[in-house]
């Protein structure tokens, strides 16, 4: 029995993150072969899963889940006799809305994702059982593991209803931030993480955004009071900095709490915010010319104060620089 990690043991580390990373960043064809094989076997023997008679081949994960939907609720097919997806993202996207609510989409999806099977998207827990495996030499007596692996290293998402697997393709795209911490996803342009059927997913420092946040391609466009109220908080957040306070300000009933004389000290603001209260904000004129405003503590009472808290001094510390950049 192994209590403990040996350094011979943990000297191994490296090699399996690179080995799982690359697993789980790969954005090569998915090999529908080897696929068909190793999911047969992994639900021949796991009795939550029904035998496998057809495969489709999806543009991207939703489109593998909502093609299912269509078909087992609606009977309605998306696919081809070789069982690939006819429609892109975009036409897919209006069929299903011409079909379903966005309650019985959403409610679909949470039950859904249960169910899938995330193919390279299972790398991080993955990485552990092999590491275990190989490594720590302990077997695991169970062939469903094998398959697994094998399906992490060929597929992406796969979900599997009615004796049918609709299996994902991998990603085409995958944008990892530069100069960020820890790789994190981030955009401020285009999506992270795109799909050969043209979904895409967009993220915000690491929280993943609807696209409307970020893509202003897009038919919806992101405002003032739908960042103020959505209501995921942590989306609320990115919103409000996608967006920028000093956009939210105007168009807000503002109260003004003090004013400098000079506007590179700044303007200090008191707003309502929705399900929060009052919050108070430092309005400046940046040397560039470009107004912005940041969030400061509720107990600030004058703008000087407010920027002198802003370069972490006291009131009576802070001197305006010469130079701002």
């Amino acid at each position: 029995m192994i209590e403990k990690l040996t350094e011979e043991h943990k000297s191994h580390f490296p090699e399996y993150i690179e080995k799982w990373t690359k697993i789980g960043r790969d954005t090569s064809v998915i090999d529908k072969r080897r696929i068909k094989e190793n999911l047969i076997q992994f639900v021949a023997n796991e009795p939550d899963y029904q035998q496998i008679d057809k495969f489709c081949w999806c543009g991207s994960p939703m489109s593998a889940i909502l093609g299912a939907m269509l078909l087992s609720k609606k009977g309605i097919s998306i696919f081809d006799e070789n069982g690939d997806q006819i429609p892109d993202w975009p036409e897919l996207s209006k069929i299903i809305d011409q079909h379903f609510s966005r309650i019985e989409i959403s409610s679909f999806i949470n039950e859904s994702a249960n169910k899938c099977i995330f193919g390279q998207q299972d790398a991080a827990w993955l990485s552990i059982y092999d590491f275990i495996n190989r490594v720590l030499g302990v077997d695991l007596k169970d062939n469903r593991i094998n398959n697994l692996f094998a399906l992490s290293e060929c597929s992406n998402w796969i979900f599997a209803i009615d004796k049918i697997a609709f299996c994902s393709h991998k990603p085409k795209k995958i944008e990892i931030a530069d100069g960020t911490r820890n790789d994190e996803l981030h955009t401020e342009v285009s999506p992270n993480i795109e799909y050969p059927d043209g979904y895409g997913t967009y993220f915000w420092h690491n929280i993943q955004v609807p696209g409307f946040f970020i893509n202003k391609n897009l038919s919806r466009k992101l405002d003032a009071q739908t960042a103020l109220t959505w209501p995921n908080i942590e989306q609320r957040r990115c919103a409000c900095e996608i967006l920028g306070w000093d956009n939210i300000l105007k168009e807000l009933d503002c109260t003004v709490i003090d004013e400098d004389v000079d506007p590179e000290v700044g303007k200090l603001l008191e707003v309502t915010i929705p399900d929060i209260g009052k919050e108070r904000f430092l309005q400046v004129l940046c040397g560039t010319g470009r107004t912005f405003a940041l969030p400061v503590p509720p107990n600030m009472t004058t703008a000087l104060q407010a920027q002198a808290w802003t370069w972490d001094l006291g009131e009576f510390e802070f001197k305006k620089p010469e130079v701002r950049t």
